[in-house]
């Protein structure tokens, strides 16, 4: 929780804005919110993909990877 707390005051410091959305679909909402906003980037951590729903979960994020792909929003990914 401390360091969620600290990128949330590093996102202040630089400019940006910190949004918080509730949704039962994650990656539709931010495309959406992405869409809405006209967001250029977004900074989110590493995903947990467990072997088990890799087959479902996979093709809808390579559908929000295109999605923001075609909206020009750059995805940063933060390991873990």
């Amino acid at each position: 929780q401390r360091y969620l707390l600290n990128h949330f005051k590093l996102v202040t410091e630089l400019g940006g804005e910190l949004l918080q959305v509730s949704s039962n679909n994650i990656l539709k909402s931010i495309v959406g919110t992405c869409r809405e906003r006209q967001i250029t980037s977004v900074c989110i951590g590493q995903p947990r993909l467990k072997y088990r729903y890799l087959f479902y979960i996979f093709p809808r994020y390579r559908r929000f990877l295109r999605a923001l792909s075609e909206m020009n929003v750059k995805l940063i990914i933060f390991p873990q």
